[in-house]
Parts: structure tokens; sequence; C-alpha cells
């Protein structure tokens, strides 16, 4: 405390706000540039490549201090999560301008590879899981979600091979960054080495957060229901426990309510095919067994996908072979109906070229980071629906028109953004001119 009292009111706040969130980078807004200190400042400056320098803190020696420039955060924070670092943004929360003292600063989103958001860190056609796992009395749970379009999913396995049943669902799920409690993470750190090796390190999370009286209001509360009843997951007690720590997680770390975390779907035992690790390698279903790239992959021999949502969807299904002999047939009835009219398909191929990526858009309003350019490419999608509906005209596969018949036009946010939103509205609301001229006098 002695060292602290020396140090500068500005300093003072910084080490304050580190000492909340010890193990991640903590980028400090200050004017122009996010700037780093002290031990974060040596590791990010030698990860980073940028140049280490020191600033006068109140002490007899300056502070070790690295910074990047605010518009290029971005790339530089996608490094580091690329490197397995966490990284806690601090902003100024008031105007520097607006009058003496220090600015305000708080952090408002700690970014960890299971919670990026961002377009430019993402792959486009993959999905980008937060998974947690819940042990407890011979059964695991698991929850697995991804923050950028809004999936959320359950499962519960009770039995004596929890440590095979496992590997297999980490390695088919694929998640990029785990939470478990303590018997989960005994679990854990018991699989078998070569597929540990393939997985992000789990990361032991708060215990409260798995108790099943706290998770399951949590789950509620997210999904504004009373009771669970009606989730085929009531009794799931492990699922609930890992979906409660899962939200608390992402509650905790981004900051705000995930509004587009609204459904959940309990994944039933004879969903799909549990395929080990070895099994995947060598039958490659998404990557090669020697570079591991998708590229020469069954998915990349099928991928033809035009959305980046049907481009995730596709490999889910490659990552998850259907068992049910239903599900099964559906699927083969639609593409012998497709394959039979080749200009039906050529049809719904063009449009589904003009529909961008609602899901992830739909987290960027939820986040409330939408920009101008964002709104167009809503209001594109939208456009293009009555005409996707009438490209499926004519068929009668129950697959297809299921789908295609619960699409909601949503005409009144269509007519709103075209209305609104400027043709050449600039990538950057601080950019302004993105309000049509016209539409409002204010």
């Amino acid at each position: 405390m002695a060292k602290e009292k020396q140090l500068s009111p500005m300093m003072q706040h910084y080490l304050q706000t580190k000492e909340k969130y010890p193990d991640a980078i903590l980028m400090y807004r200050l004017g122009d540039f996010y700037e780093m200190f002290f031990d974060d400042a040596k590791t990010a400056s030698d990860f980073l490549g940028l140049t280490l320098t020191g600033r006068d803190c109140g002490l007899e020696e300056r502070a070790p201090m690295c910074g990047v420039p605010y518009h290029a955060v971005d790339l530089y924070v996608r490094k580091l999560i690329e490197g397995g670092f966490k990284v806690a943004i601090c902003e100024q929360l008031s105007d520097p301008k607006a009058g003496k003292g220090m600015v305000d600063r708080d952090v408002v989103r700690v970014i960890t590879s299971g919670t990026v958001v961002e377009d430019d860190i993402l792959e486009e056609k993959k999905s980008n899981y937060l998974m947690s796992l819940s042990v407890n009395g011979g059964k695991i749970g698991f929850a697995w979600a991804d923050v950028s379009t809004g999936e959320f999913k359950l499962y519960e396995y009770k039995g004596e091979n929890l440590s095979e049943i496992a590997e297999d669902f980490l390695v088919t799920v694929s998640p990029a960054e785990i939470i478990v409690n303590a018997e989960a993470k005994s679990l854990f750190d018991a699989l078998n080495p070569t597929v540990k090796n393939t997985l992000p390190k789990a990361q032991l999370y708060v215990e409260y957060a798995y108790g099943e009286a706290y998770a399951e209001k949590a789950l509620q509360k997210q999904l504004g229901v009373q009771s669970l009843e009606g989730f085929e997951c009531k009794d799931k007690k492990r699922a609930i426990s890992a979906a409660g720590a899962l939200l608390e997680y992402v509650n905790d770390t981004q900051k705000r309510s995930l509004s587009h975390l609204s459904k959940i779907v309990y994944v039933r035992d004879n969903s799909f095919m549990f395929l080990d690790a070895n099994t995947r390698r060598n039958l490659e279903l998404t990557e090669t067994i020697r570079e591991r790239k998708k590229t020469g992959s069954i998915l990349w021999l099928l991928d033809k996908t035009k959305t980046s949502m049907g481009g995730r969807n596709l490999r889910r299904w490659v990552s998850e072979p259907l068992l049910d002999p239903k599900l099964i047939n559906a699927r083969l009835d639609a593409v012998e109906e497709l394959t039979a009219n080749p200009q039906k398909i050529e049809e719904i191929t063009e449009v589904l070229a003009k529909i961008h990526d609602m899901e992830r858009l739909a987290c960027k309003v939820a986040y409330g980071t939408v920009n101008p350019k964002d709104c167009l490419s809503m209001s594109e999608t939208l456009n293009v629906l009555p005409e996707l509906k009438n490209a499926f005209s004519g068929l009668t596969s129950k697959f297809l028109t299921s789908n295609v018949r619960d699409v909601n036009l949503h005409k009144d946010v269509q007519k709103l953004l075209f209305a609104a939103i400027d043709e050449k509205a600039p990538a950057i609301v601080r950019d302004g001119g993105f309000i049509k001229k016209g539409y409002n006098r204010e």
C-alpha cells in the first residue's frame, strides 16, 4: 500500500482495475491510444513486437509501457486472442474536455477466445463455441454457445465411461474455450493427452456459478421463463449447472445482457453419432490429417454453400452424423428433389448469394455495436426474403418447405432501415452522414 500511495492517481486507478482482471491483458484507454503497463506491457510488447517504453508514474523507476492506436486496436486484439490471451478493454467513460480531474474509466468488456464477436477475428463458416462442463455424482453436463450467433445447446450423460464421452463430445463440438467446475477439471486433466492437446486448456471457474439452484435461476432469467419444463431439460441438473455457469461467465466478461441468447436446445442421446478423435481424424471430416486444414477434407469437398450461415450449418451436419432414420430420409428426400430440378437449384443459389450473415448481425444489435453498413446489410437481406420464399415455391419436400414457410419477413424493420439509412453510408458511426436526407428533420 505504501508503494501504491506514491503512484499518480491515474496509475493507482490502473492498478486497482488490473487487480480485478489478473488473468487478462489490460488495454487502458488514454486519449487516442490503448496503453499497457508493467508486466502486461512486457508481455504484449514481446508478443506483438511493440516498442517497450516507460511512463512517469510517481515511483523512482518509470513504469514499463507500450500502446496501440485506438483505430487499429482490433488487429492487436486479434493477435492476442489467437495467442491464447484474454484482453480486458478499459474505456474512457467521460469526456476529457468536459471538466477538470481524472477521466472516468472502467472495463467495458473482456474478450476471450470463446466470446469473440468481431468479424475480422472469426471464421465466416465456422462456429465459435464457448463450452462449460459440470461433473457431479457420476453425471456430466455440457453447455455450449456461440455468442456471435446466439446458438445455445445443452447435453447430459450418466454412466461409468464419463472420460470417453467427454473426449468424444469435446472433439465433436470443438470449442474455442472451455470452463469447468472442480470435478470436471480433474476429469479433463485425466483425458488422453493426444486428445487433450487438440483442445484449449480447461479453465476452472467459480464454483458457486455451478450450483444447481443458482444455475437454474440464471437460465430461467436468460430465457424469460418461470420454469424449464418446456425445454426438455428440467431434470437435467448437470446440464443446467453447466449452462448457468456459462451464462455467468458470459455476463461477467461481456458486461451486458445478451438478449440474442434467448433459446436453448437440449441434445438427445440419439440426436447424432458420437465419433471418437481417431475416427474423425482418419475420416478427415473437417480437416486433413497432415496439415489440419479444411482444404482436402470431406467438408471442403461438399461445401458449395452461398452464405456464412449455411457454411456453419453444413459443418455441424458433417461433424454430427444423424442417427434417426426419419431425419436422414427427410434430408435425402430434399436432396433428391433438388437434384432432379437443376433450374430450381440455380434459382435458389442466386437468391442465397444476396443474403448476409443475419445471425452475426443480430449479435451486433444485441451488443450495441451495429454500424450503418450493418444496417444496410440487414435491409438488403430482409428485402430478399420474399424472393427467397418464391424460389422455394413448387417444392414438396417437407424438409425444404417447412423451413421456408416459417421465415418471418419483418417488413416493418426492412421499411424502417431502407427509409432511414443512406445507401452510401460510411462504415463508422462517428463519421456521420448515414441518415437519409429528409428522413427526420432532427
